[in-house]
């Protein structure tokens, strides 16, 4: 997996976030942002500044030692580890590609058991919808894909009747995610209630758009995005897949 292209899924984590933001006070979701600490320098080092990511995986570490089970910096630093592994998988270490990107998820999850909230849950499912398109092996593929899809879903769950006061960005990438989600596992049924929410939700967007050029035209599974739609380029170009 190219770190080029695994990295471009991160950058629509600080737009997704924005989901947690505008849910209100919530009595499970922790009063600290720790995204405003390191998203700046995460989000440059996912347009490719590398001394910015790595500031942002430092910033995390140093959060970390203090305090080895804080939810919000765990899941950051399992997004950083699961991305980077596809720099090291490119540069031809495979052992240690493996190694990070199993220490990444592993975090990951860690985070989402100690706490399933909106600001834990967007991060890891986010990472997983787009780390899912780059395995071989396609029994992981799928397990990956189902674990995303089950973090929107249950992010879905927790916003409730506040989903709709959501920003339209927060709105579409949301159930863009989870019409992608549905649809590349085959799922034609669930894939489609998602498509019509976003026409019927968010009429004359982008989501919208997207939706219906999906309902008319089914392309491949493989070529299916809705989401990451105005927060950044999408880069066409094929991965090198990952064990």
């Amino acid at each position: 997996m190219k770190a080029k292209c695994l990295f471009g899924c991160l950058a629509l984590l600080g737009p997704s976030l924005f989901v947690w933001q505008m849910s209100g006070a919530q009595s499970s979701e922790p009063k600290e942002r720790f995204d405003y600490i390191v998203r700046g320098d995460f989000f440059a080092g996912l347009r490719g500044d590398r001394a910015a990511f790595d500031r942002a995986m430092i910033k995390t570490e140093e959060r970390l030692k203090m305090d080895p089970l804080n939810p919000q910096a765990l899941v950051w630093h399992g997004a950083g580890l699961y991305a980077d592994s596809g720099r090291i998988f490119a540069g031809g270490d495979w052992r240690k590609g493996m190694d990070t990107q199993k220490r990444g998820l592993d975090e990951m999850n860690r985070a989402v058991d100690l706490s399933p909230t909106v600001g834990v849950l967007i991060p890891r499912a986010a990472t997983l919808l787009e780390g899912s398109k780059h395995l071989r092996d396609d029994h992981d593929a799928t397990a990956t894909l189902q674990k995303a899809i089950a973090d929107y879903e249950r992010v879905l769950g927790i916003q409730g009747a506040q989903f709709a006061a959501l920003s339209v960005h927060a709105r579409g990438e949301l159930l863009g995610a989870l019409a992608e989600g549905w649809y590349r596992l085959g799922n034609s049924e669930k894939s489609a209630m998602y498509l019509k929410r976003l026409r019927e939700e968010l009429p004359g967007t982008a989501y919208a758009t997207r939706a219906q050029i999906i309902q008319e035209e089914h392309p491949a599974p493989a070529n299916v995005h809705i989401t990451c739609m105005g927060c950044h380029v999408r880069s066409e170009g094929k991965a090198a897949k990952t064990p």
